[in-house]
């Protein structure tokens, strides 16, 4: 999760999308997060809580100028050695 962020904040689109799990990856998925990564400021990662597969977390950021905290529960899994991330489940 803590990877996941800090390419948000530093527009790594490329690993957000290699670390995107394969069954939950749109078609214009580096698009989109290109797009966003390049409108928003990150600002801040509190993990609240996590397990095996899941962390939840609240992530402040600056998005068209409107400041908000993203709260999200986010389920991985890991394939062949690798941690993905699937969905949100909240």
């Amino acid at each position: 999760m803590r990877s996941r962020y800090c390419a948000f904040a530093q527009g790594e689109v490329q690993y957000l999308v290699d670390t995107q799990h394969p069954e939950t990856r749109e078609p214009d998925l580096f698009q989109s997060l290109d797009m966003y990564t390049k409108s928003a400021q990150f600002l801040e990662l509190k993990i609240l809580d996590s397990s095996e597969n899941t962390v939840e977390f609240i992530a402040t950021v600056i998005h068209e100028e409107n400041i908000f905290e993203q709260h999200e529960n986010s389920l991985f899994e890991k394939i062949a050695e690798r941690w993905y991330y699937k969905e949100a489940l909240n």
